[in-house]
């Protein structure tokens, strides 16, 4: 979001304590500070962002699948509670 950007380098450009004094050198200066922060720091942090959060995705849904596995195992347990009864009546 570039507007975030040019609300922190207007501070610099605008106000009591400037760099400059006029508005026609102020904008522009605004304006590039602002673009080239978003660009440099902003976006490769947005870039990380979405890949740290689709790991923590990918690794809960792992961790559903092995929830829903062990639910099933506990079913399937609480259906047959001794199945090893059946191979001793085999042999």
């Amino acid at each position: 979001m570039l507007s975030y950007s040019i609300y922190l380098w207007q501070q610099l450009f605008v106000g009591e304590s400037t760099l400059t004094d006029s508005w026609w050198v102020a904008l522009p200066a605004i304006a590039g500070s602002a673009v080239a922060s978003h660009h440099l720091a902003e976006r490769p942090f947005l870039r990380l962002k979405s890949r740290l959060t689709r790991v923590q995705l990918d690794a809960g849904a792992d961790a559903a699948a092995a929830q829903e596995d062990q639910a099933a195992r506990e079913t399937q347990c609480a259906q047959d509670p001794e199945p090893d009864a059946d191979l001793d009546l085999q042999r």
